[in-house]
């Protein structure tokens, strides 16, 4: 399954804390397993209900927060320095 969700999300890779990144991966397994699913069926699955339809799916969805979230974080860290501090890992593992 793990192998699954890499491949469905390459930005789990941008996470370098071995151990950080084995736990959100163990968190995705486990949500999935207690929801009877397979990494794939989050392609099928809408990122929201509140949106009909809905323009991308839940795979779509978490790459993007991922993507802006660190791109934001580079931004600031290349205006801000050291001023604002920013955990790139533990933003990382949760968007």
């Amino acid at each position: 399954m793990r192998e699954q969700l890499i491949k469905l999300i390459p930005e789990f890779e941008l996470i370098k804390d071995s151990g950080l990144k084995d736990k959100v991966l163990r968190v995705w397994e486990k949500a999935l397993k207690l929801r009877g699913m397979q990494p794939e069926d989050m392609l099928r699955m809408p990122f929201t209900l509140l949106i009909k339809p809905c323009p991308a799916n839940f795979v779509e969805h978490t790459r993007g927060v991922v993507q802006v979230s660190y791109a934001a974080a580079q931004a600031l860290q290349k205006v801000y320095a050291d001023k604002i501090p920013i955990n790139m890992e533990y933003l990382l593992a949760g968007a």
